[in-house]
């Protein structure tokens, strides 16, 4: 109770609250700020690898120049360690006709769990 008495005259304080309220604002706003930019960080990231993906005209196109579309994917922040581990379960046929196929759902592996990812890690 001793506590209390002594913490209670100083938080009713106006200038107590009145900071508080200030430094509360300023988190919102830093913490709006921060998310603003790793959403805009994580959006770049994936443009760029839509853009990437849609060089290729079709299938054929795209398994004909596969090694490069996995190697350029998997150098990109953000979806690079998630498309190496990706590219693993793919079966890649070179011969008659080049052709990519997929063992599992790609939702395995790009689901919303990349929003947490750090887009400046890049493993290899």
């Amino acid at each position: 109770m001793d506590f209390i008495k002594f913490v209670a005259p100083v938080v009713t304080k106006p200038l107590t609250v009145y900071t508080v309220v200030f430094l509360l604002i300023l988190w919102a706003l830093w913490s709006g700020i921060w998310l603003w930019q790793g959403a805009a960080k994580f959006r770049a990231a994936l443009d760029k690898a839509r853009r990437r993906l849609e060089k290729a005209p079709d299938a054929v196109a795209f398994a004909s120049n596969f090694e490069a579309v996995r190697s350029d994917l998997g150098s990109m922040p953000v979806i690079g360690e998630r498309w190496r581990d990706y590219c693993n379960s793919l079966i890649v046929i070179d011969r008659p006709i080049p052709m990519v196929g997929t063992t599992a759902r790609v939702a395995t592996w790009f689901d919303l769990g990349l929003v947490r990812s750090d887009p400046g890690r890049n493993h290899k």
